[in-house]
């Protein structure tokens, strides 16, 4: 078994936790089950604002329930709608954005993001973002669209300009399968 240093979720947030203070807006792409839309609410307290996306009414429920027994509900916009959508209710600028791709842990596994939507929504966020802000980005490539999903977006933001953008991108080369990935995306002023 890996230590937690390991995981890439924790890899995540041990990145963006660098970045994010309080007062900040931030944007979680996936809600999930909640763990990254309260750890963004932690960071930004009660004078930031945390903007919760997922398409699945029950990943909000759970996300909301989680941020309830907190008393963290009050920090958390939490969206019924695809992240491909953050421009229609997220103001500029924000901060950072996490986005954990895949399924929802212990749900519909046929219900997944896809790269059509996940694209669109990395290029948003991007342009929400202000100088220093910062992305975090973990991918699945252990199931077919996971892999798609992760190749379309490496391609992506190897394509980036690196006079306005540095990128970070993690891989386990020893670990059975084809292992979770981070890549971590930080805007700079350009030239």
């Amino acid at each position: 078994m890996f230590s937690e240093l390991l995981s890439p979720t924790a890899l995540a947030k041990l990145i963006i936790s660098r970045r994010i203070t309080p007062g900040d807006n931030v944007v979680d792409a996936t809600a999930g089950n909640g763990h990254d839309t309260l750890f963004l609410a932690e960071l930004v307290g009660r004078f930031g604002k945390v903007y919760s996306f997922d398409i699945q009414s029950e990943a909000l429920e759970a996300t909301q329930e989680r941020l309830k027994k907190q008393n963290l509900l009050a920090t958390v916009t939490c969206i019924n709608d695809s992240h491909k959508m953050i421009d229609q209710y997220v103001p500029k600028p924000i901060s950072g954005a996490m986005f954990n791709l895949g399924y929802l842990p212990g749900g519909d596994h046929s219900i997944a993001t896809v790269v059509e939507e996940s694209l669109p929504a990395i290029k948003i966020v991007l342009d929400l973002l202000k100088i220093s802000g910062l992305v975090t980005i973990v991918t699945y490539p252990g199931h077919a669209e996971g892999k798609r999903e992760e190749e379309k977006i490496s391609e992506f933001v190897h394509s980036l300009d690196k006079e306005r953008f540095a990128v970070m991108i993690t891989k386990f080369i020893k670990k059975s399968g084809d292992p979770p990935n981070v890549i971590a995306i930080e805007k700079g002023r350009g030239i």
